[in-house]
């Protein structure tokens, strides 16, 4: 099922950047943005390599991503303002892979702050899809705080 998922993701992106057109009204870098979170989601290449993450959770990711893509077909207006919540804290998963750990407490904080950023988006984008753990703006920048402190501490 989770195959049969990203396979309809994949199509229904590629739908929206054959219509990516300025007429058609639909951003190409919307289109860009829902590719880059498909692939941080469930890369092409993930039966390759050893996902992280569980899989139930990356079904759900990939079910709000098409309630996303969706909604902002109909409303990208409306999708802009939600995603620009999103941009600080993506902007931190993105710094966390230049983040070098020592410490078993900074590798688990860093999962944790990428598992509570995609949970996040499911809060945003498609809240009927529920989270598997209570987060919030807030809860993220206390994580994000505890990131620094443990994986930047000279030992």
């Amino acid at each position: 099922s989770l195959l049969a998922i990203r396979r309809q993701v994949v199509e229904d992106i590629r739908s929206m950047g054959d219509q990516g057109r300025p007429a058609a009204g639909i951003d190409p870098a919307l289109v860009r943005d829902f590719q880059e979170c498909l692939e941080r989601i469930l890369p092409a290449e993930f039966l390759h390599h050893r996902p992280r993450g569980e899989l139930c959770h990356k079904k759900r990711y990939l079910q709000a991503l098409s309630v996303r893509m969706e909604r902002a077909r109909h409303n990208p207006g409306k999708d802009a303002l939600k995603n620009k919540r999103m941009t600080s804290i993506m902007a931190n998963v993105t710094r966390l892979a230049t983040l070098s750990c020592h410490s078993s407490e900074c590798e688990q904080a860093i999962s944790q702050y990428q598992k509570m950023a995609e949970e996040f988006r499911v809060s945003v984008f498609a809240p009927e899809l529920k989270t598997s753990v209570p987060v919030s703006e807030k809860r993220l920048k206390k994580l994000w705080q505890q990131i620094q402190d443990l994986c930047h501490r000279v030992e």
